[in-house]
Formats: structure tokens, sequence, C-alpha cells
């Protein structure tokens, strides 16, 4: 009988996690509760969850001692925390605080659909984006706002566009678990990527943000999920479920194609594969179903706008190199090719007016994104620093899981692939477009998850028995190092998320 309530509990979690995401909305909103909490003087909100990810711990603290699978309750109070983090942050955070490109361009997009009933009528500002993000916020803020009494203010309406960037956020938190499932990855090294994702602060920024980042970020992820599942098993109903996300994906931003790429060079392999066994014309059949769904789905508005406003596919709205933002003057070596550690002196948090070098605005983007914050500067400069210190043992991490390790091909090669094909396209996109504001952390989340899961089997490789002395010796440091950074990483985290406003 319990496994039958946790089965339907499983299948229904999407729609649980939206029904409660917007009663949680609907509450604050509602009972005005964020004016009685967010005093200038003691921000209660903070304090409240603060105390309920401390409350986590105790119960996670006292649970751990009777229960023999501590793995399994580190995974679950990781989970509880940071579903807590992304609703409560935004929940307490205004659409127009630490926003990017809202005001004359998200919130207009949203407004002419509610408004007007009808798509942008022309390209300018933000109305060239791909409009799926737009048409669920709008539907979502119109019953939302319409329960609220609110559906003629503006603002609220665009406010409750929060609500699907949340939902997705917690969302890539909850797939983790099932990606790392599907990648076989032992269970006992799942919490240093779990880790990561639930407490990396651009996930939550991204949960109170509206904009299409956090819904791209979701469908790529669960674009990836089933393209794994489809290599294992090429069946018609994971075929049509991939192409729906897929048209979806594209459709919420031109930029999920990357991922495309990825599953297109895993579904050739598998033709090959049939070919040589004499068995393509199934494969070919379920291939042709992909395309007939995924290309209309996902092209459908690019062509509209060819048509309409000659806008290319990859079209990026244009900024001129007299911009405050142009940094196209600086040298492709001081760019690319190190980490400025003199940027990191200077300052703990990236500047596009100023910065250029571009892995260290990553290191302080993936943290802060563009802003800065009103924490203990012990605290920002402890962030940076261990989160430069994860991403560099990430990246001898994956090394090591290409040329060293017996994991599945998958993990081994697709992930590490995946994880320096959109690093390349990243620095394509920054070469194409060079300034400031095309450097953020945000269009290339997926790869801290990738990080993650390089640093997962690390660890996991480090507590196997090892026969030389000098692997046995590099193991101990590895299995000390990996969890004791993750977790003051996490530590620190969270005090960031209890004190900023």
């Amino acid at each position: 009988m319990k496994q039958t309530v946790l089965t339907k509990i499983k299948t229904y979690s999407p729609l649980l996690l939206a029904a409660g995401i917007i009663l949680c909305y609907l509450l604050t909103e509602g009972l005005k509760i964020n004016e009685i909490l967010l005093h200038d003087t003691t921000h209660v909100i903070n304090v409240v969850m603060g105390v309920l990810i401390v409350g986590g711990l105790i119960f996670f603290h006292f649970r751990v001692r009777k229960v023999p699978d501590k793995t399994e309750e580190l995974i679950r109070l990781m989970l509880f925390a940071g579903l807590v983090m992304r609703i409560g942050y935004m929940l307490y955070t205004d659409a127009y605080t630490r926003p990017h490109d809202i005001a004359g361009g998200h919130d207009s997009y949203i407004l002419q659909i509610m408004q007007n009933f009808q798509l942008p009528q022309d390209n300018h500002g933000q109305f060239y984006q791909q409009p799926v993000y737009y048409i669920i916020s709008a539907m979502v803020s119109a019953v939302v706002n319409a329960i609220l009494g609110t559906s003629e203010d503006p603002h609220a309406l665009v406010n409750a566009a929060k609500i699907v960037s949340c939902f997705a956020s917690c969302s890539v938190l909850l797939m983790v678990p099932k990606l790392c499932k599907e990648l076989e990855l032992n269970r006992r090294a799942e919490p240093v990527v779990l880790a990561i994702t639930a407490f990396l602060p651009e996930f939550y920024l991204l949960a109170g943000r509206v904009g299409p980042d956090s819904l791209s970020v979701y469908l790529m992820m669960l674009a990836l999920l089933l393209t794994i599942r489809w290599f294992k098993n090429q069946t018609f109903p994971l075929t049509i479920q991939l192409a729906v996300v897929y048209g979806l994906a594209i459709s919420t931003k031109i930029s999920c194609a990357v991922f495309a790429i990825f599953t297109a060079v895993l579904m050739l392999i598998k033709l090959v594969q049939a070919i040589k066994q004499k068995k393509a014309a199934p494969l070919l059949a379920k291939l042709g179903v992909f395309g007939c769904i995924s290309l209309p789905l996902g092209m459908w508005y690019c062509i509209r706008n060819l048509v309409r406003f000659d806008q290319p596919f990859n079209y990026v709205y244009p900024l001129p190199i007299t911009c405050d933002l142009y940094c196209g003057d600086h040298s492709i070596a001081s760019r690319f090719l190190y980490f400025s550690m003199e940027n990191l002196k200077l300052r703990p948090y990236a500047n596009p007016w100023e910065d250029y070098n571009y892995p260290m605005y990553l290191v302080k983007c993936s943290v802060f994104g563009e802003f800065q914050y009103g924490v203990p500067e012990w605290v920002s400069y402890g962030l940076v620093l261990v989160n430069f210190a994860l991403i560099l043992l990430s990246l001898f991490a994956m090394i090591y899981v290409v040329c060293c390790t017996k994991e599945k091909p998958m993990l081994r090669f697709g992930i590490p692939a995946l994880w320096m094909f959109m690093y390349g396209f990243s620095i394509n996109f920054n070469i194409n477009y060079p300034f400031g504001c095309t450097m953020d952390f945000r269009y290339i989340v997926p790869t801290a998850i990738f990080g993650g899961l390089c640093l997962s089997v690390a660890y996991n490789s480090s507590l196997e028995e090892h026969k030389n002395q000098f692997a046995s010796g590099a193991a101990k440091v590895v299995r000390c190092l990996i969890p004791s950074l993750t977790a003051l990483f996490s530590a620190l985290s969270v005090y960031m998320y209890c004190v900023i406003r």
C-alpha cells in the first residue's frame, strides 16, 4: 500500500510541485506576508527560511542515527534545502529585483500576450525571443492573478511569471537523482553533484527571475535525460517525448539547439549500428517521427520571424561597439586562455562593464550573477574562492574520468564531451558578440551539473581500494578534499541566502 502511494506521488510529482509553488505564492501575495516579513531592518523572511533549513539539518541529525542508509537521508536533506531556497527566494524577491532585460523587455512580452491576446507584432527589444516561456507565464499569471483579484495590475501580472522560473529551477534539482540513476553513478557519490545543484546560488537566483533562462535550463536537462534513456531503448513513446521536449526547448530559447547536436550525434551512432545489423528501417521510422514533431514545434516561430522581419535563426539583439559593455578591444588570450588572478583580487563580484577575462568571470558570475550583495566580504570572497577551487577540481576530475576510469561510455565520454562542447559554444558566442553581458553564466548553467558529475565520479573512485601507495595517497586527498569543499560551499551559500535582500 505504501509503495503504491509513493508511486502515485512520483507520477504526479510535477503537478504537485507546481501546485505547491502556486499555493505558496497565493498565500504570500494574498495575505500580504511580504509586507510584514520584508521589514527594512529585520527582513524576517530570511530568518524564517534559515530556520527551515536549520530545522531540516536538526531533523537529519536525529533521523540519520536511526537509519542505516545515511546517504539516502543526506540526499533528501539536500533536496529539501534546495527547494526551500528556490521557493523562498522567489517569494521574497520582486521580479524587478536583480533582473535581466525585464523593463520594456520580458515584461512587455508577457503583457503583450495577456492584454492583447497575440504574439509580438515586431522583433524589437526582447520581442525577437522564442515565445514558449512567455505563453506559459501569461497563462499561469492569468490564473493566479484572477484568484488574487489583481488582473488589472501590470506589476502583479509580470511578478507572477516568477512561478514558471521557480518551477523550472526546482524541477532541475529533482531531476539530478534521475540523471545519476540513468548514468549509473554510484549512489554514495550522488550527494556531491546534488550539493552543487542544490546550493549553487545561480539556481535560486534563476528561480526568482522573469525570463526564459530557467525554463530553458530545465528543458535542456530534461532533453539530456530522455536522450540517455532513448540511447538505451529506442521506443516510439520515448522518441515522441524527446521530440516534444526538444521542440519546446528550442521554442523557449534557440540556444537549446546545442543539446540537439549532442542528441543528433547519438542518434547517428545508433543508426550506423542499425545499418550494420541490417535493422535500419524501424529506427529510420522513429527518426522520421522525431523530425516531424520536433522541427515544426521548434522552428515555427523562427520561420515566422524570418518571413515577417527577415530575422536570422541565430539572431541576437545587436549592441554597438561604442557600448560600455564592449570588451572586444582586449586580446583573445587575455579574454579566454587563463584565469585572471588580478581580476579575482580586484573584487569578488562580476562586473560586465569592466571585466573581460571570461574564465574568471564565470567563476564569479556562477555565484553572484552580475550583481552585488550586502553580505560580509569574507562570505563573498569565501564563496568565490571555494567555487574556484571546485571548478579547478572538476576540470581535473573530468580528465581523470575520461582517461583513467571504466565508467559507462555516456558518463565517461558523453557528459565531458557535452560539457566541453557547451563551453566551446559559449566562447564562440563571446567572440562573435564581445560584450560583458554575453559572458553571463546563465547561458551555460548545465555545465555546473556536468562538473559536479565528474567530481562525483572522482570521489566515488577515491573510495575504492588502490594497489600502489601513490594512488592510495591521492585517493585519501580526494576523499577528504571534495566533500570538505562541497560542504563549505554549501554552508556559505546557505548563509548568503539567509542574509541577502
